[in-house]
């Protein structure tokens, strides 16, 4: 039975109240930017989600981000 690989978790620095970011290790990151009340995210320079809160928003990178992985590991 094969296992599937454990991916880490995205770390989130504060960077202010309204943007947030994580390095990854494919060469681009993940920032959050809450705009009135909406989190878009961003992988790189292009917007991936909007969401209604922070929480959300950093699930939604969360599973980009171990989709982008398992995707290099096929």
């Amino acid at each position: 039975m094969k296992t599937e690989p454990k991916i880490k978790q995205l770390e989130w620095e504060d960077t202010d109240m309204w943007y947030f970011k994580s390095k990854t290790s494919l060469g681009l990151g993940y920032s959050i930017t809450e705009i009135k009340g909406t989190y878009i995210v961003h992988f790189g320079d292009a917007p991936i989600s909007w969401e209604k809160s922070l929480e959300s928003a950093k699930a939604v990178a969360q599973a980009d981000f171990e989709k982008r992985i398992k995707e290099c590991l096929l």
